[in-house]
C-alpha cells in the first residue's frame, strides 16, 4: 500500500475525526462515517493509524468527560492539519516521519483495533497478530527477522527452513528454540510468554535469559526480569476470546478497550470487582451489555466512542 501522499485514505480518516468531533456531528455523520470504515480493509487500518496518532501526540485530557470532548475537537483540528501537511509533503517527508504511527501504517503486516490476523510464512511458521499490532520481515542470508513495530504477535515456528528466527524489539531480541510464544510491545516493555518450547531474551544493553514453557517475563533495554508461571490463557485473543479467570475489572476492561476505537473508563467504585468467563472479541458491545447482566455495574454511552462503567 502507499502512503497518505499517494491515495489520500489516510486524509479521508483524519476528515472522518475531525467530523465525529465536531460539535455538529450528527446521527447521519455517524452512519456515513460507519458505512466509510466497513467499505475497505484500508479504511480500518487508516482510522486506527489516525488514532494512535492522537494518543501518542496528543492524549487524553484528565478532566471531566464533557471538557476532555470538548478539548478533544480542538486537538483534532490540528491532527488533520498536521495530517495534511504530510500528504502535501510527498514520499520524502512521509517516509522521513520516524513516529510509531507513522511507521506502523508503512508495515507489511498489520491489524486495525479490533482485528486480528494470521499468516502462514514462508518455511511453515504461522504468526498472528492482534488488535492494532505491526510487524516487518527483515530476513537476511543468515536469519529470518520479525520487526514488531506494535502491539502482540503470537508465533508458531516452523521447521522447512534451516536459518534461526528472530523477533526484534526496541528493547532487545527474543529467538525462540523450537516454540509457541507470545511477544508483546504496548509501550512500558515487552513481555514474552512461551507456550511450548523454549526462548531467549536477550536485551540490548543486559545479558541474555532463557525462558521456559509456561512462563512468561518482562524486558526492556537494560534487562530481563526472572520468568514467572503463566496466567491465565494469554494466547485466547488468536481463538477471538478474552479470558478472564479471576481478574479485577479495571484491568480487564483495559484489555478489552484495544480492540475498541475511542475511549472505555472504568469507575474506581467498581475496578475491584472480580471477572470470570471467557468473552467473544467480535462484539465488545456485546461483551459490555453482559458485564452489565451479571455484575452491579451500569454501562454509560456518553458517545458511541467515550463509555464508562460504573456502578448500578
Amino acid at each position: 500500500m502507499s502512503g497518505p501522499a499517494g491515495d489520500g485514505v489516510l486524509e479521508e480518516a483524519a476528515n472522518w475525526f475531525a467530523v465525529l468531533h465536531a460539535e455538529t456531528v450528527s446521527d447521519a455523520d455517524r452512519r456515513a462515517w460507519q458505512a466509510w470504515l466497513a467499505g475497505d480493509p484500508r479504511h480500518r487500518r487508516a482510522w486506527a493509524a489516525v488514532e494512535a496518532i492522537d494518543r501518542d501526540f496528543h492524549g487524553v485530557s484528565a478532566g471531566p468527560a464533557r471538557a476532555a470532548l470538548d478539548a478533544a475537537g480542538r486537538r483534532r483540528r490540528h491532527l488533520l492539519l498536521g495530517l495534511a501537511a504530510l500528504a502535501a509533503g510527498g514520499p520524502a517527508v512521509w517516509h522521513g516521519w520516524r513516529s510509531p504511527p507513522a511507521r506502523a501504517w508503512r508495515a507489511e503486516y498489520r491489524t486495525a483495533v479490533g482485528e486480528r490476523r494470521a499468516w502462514t510464512l514462508a518455511g511453515g511458521t504461522r504468526l498472528w497478530l492482534d488488535t492494532d499490532s505491526a510487524l516487518n520481515r527483515r530476513d537476511d542470508p543468515a536469519r529470518r527477522v520479525l520487526e514488531l513495530v506494535r502491539g502482540e504477535i503470537s508465533v508458531a515456528t516452523g521447521h522447512d527452513d534451516p536459518r534461526p528466527l528472530v523477533v526484534r524489539t526496541v528493547a532487545g531480541t527474543v529467538q525462540p528454540l523450537g516454540t509457541r510464544f507470545l511477544v508483546a510491545d504496548r509501550g512500558a516493555q515487552v513481555t514474552v510468554r512461551v507456550l511450548e518450547g523454549r526462548v531467549r531474551i536477550t536485551p540490548l544493553a543486559g545479558p541474555a535469559r532463557l525462558l521456559e514453557a509456561g512462563e512468561e517475563s518482562g524486558f526492556n533495554t537494560a534487562g530481563v526480569a526472572p520468568g514467572r508461571p503463566l496466567r491465565g490463557e494469554p494466547a485466547a485473543w488468536t481463538e477471538g476470546r478474552l479470558v478472564a479467570d479471576g481478574e479485577r475489572l479495571d484491568g480487564f476492561l483495559a484489555r478489552l478497550a484495544r480492540y475498541r476505537h475511542g475511549v472505555l473508563r472504568c469507575h474506581p467504585e467498581v475496578a475491584g470487582l472480580r471477572l470470570v468467563g471467557a468473552f467473544p472479541l467480535n462484539d465488545t458491545d456485546a461483551v459490555l451489555r453482559a458485564l452489565a447482566e451479571t455484575l452491579p455495574l451500569r454501562v454509560e454511552y456518553l458517545t458511541p466512542w467515550w463509555v464508562t462503567v460504573g456502578p448500578r
